[in-house]
């Protein structure tokens, strides 16, 4: 069994240094350092949790300000926020619609650079949208073209979100929606209609990630690549481009709709 901690150091919210260290019982000890630029968006320590699906350690009687997880394998299914959850009945709705955000930089969902949806339709990916978005003055600073591979370049003459809002709600209709790690997508939506002053955030939206936590126990973590793989093995992921993630997400809740069994994880 191998478990690790990560510290940090901060400077108002931002991650300045993390630190992972683990230790493994056959007494082989490994240790790296990781700086922040080299990981996702990371600027706050809340969003390195929901990010990298850390616990806090608090929890289990250990200081504030310190993260840890289990380098083994999960032995039972995570209980999760039932509104990230769907229900069993939701879950089995016969349609539905996965997302993923790119975002340019720190400043959160208004700097949001490109969409991706997926229509899932009886199992079938039925629908593909993908857009890039061009973030308004203030908010289209690059610093994830590393991550993600989109420059300013690229959106220049993209649609703002309210000139994008109206096809993406029509593409989405009434069914459920779905992102890996919902909180940061639909925290995302939730700013861009807050900006733009416009309505079109769905009012079912599930964490895929969540979803997977609780009916597909046992995997060594629930990062996308880690749960696509499970769920959709044939799936070559690219991870981090939005139609890509997307896709992978898209294909999990459909894998989770087809197991045995499920209805009693998620009532469970």
């Amino acid at each position: 069994m191998a478990v690790g901690f990560v510290t940090y150091r901060n400077s108002g919210d931002r991650v300045i240094e993390l630190k992972v260290v683990g230790a493994a019982l056959d007494r082989h000890a490994r240790s790296r350092s990781i700086t922040a630029h080299r990981l996702l968006e990371i600027t706050s320590i809340s969003f390195l949790e929901s990010r990298l699906a850390l616990t806090s350690a608090a929890s289990n009687g250990g200081p504030a300000g310190v993260y840890g997880w289990s380098g083994t394998r999960s032995r039972k299914p995570l209980r999760a926020s039932s509104k990230l959850v769907p229900s069993f009945a939701e879950l089995m709705s016969p349609s539905f619609v996965s997302v993923d955000f790119e975002t340019a930089n720190r400043l959160g969902g208004v700097s949001a650079c490109q969409i991706a949806l997926v229509k899932v339709v009886d199992g079938n990916v039925v629908a593909r949208q993908s857009s890039y978005l061009c973030p308004p003055v203030g908010y289209d600073r690059f610093e994830f073209t590393w991550l993600h591979g989109i420059s300013q370049k690229q959106t220049s003459d993209a649609p703002a979100w309210d000139e994008a809002s109206s096809d993406i709600a029509e593409f989405v209709g009434d069914s459920p929606v779905y992102a890996h790690n919902a909180s940061f997508d639909a925290r995302v939506w939730r700013e861009l209609d807050n900006y733009f002053d416009t309505e079109t955030l769905p009012d079912r939206f599930y964490c895929s990630y969540r979803l997977a936590q609780r009916t597909v126990p046992g995997l060594v973590n629930y990062k996308l690549p880690t749960v696509a793989h499970a769920c959709a093995p044939w799936f070559e992921l690219d991870h981090h481009q939005a139609d890509s993630d997307a896709e992978a997400c898209a294909l999990i809740v459909a894998s989770i709709q087809a197991m045995s069994g499920v209805d009693s994880l998620l009532s469970s």
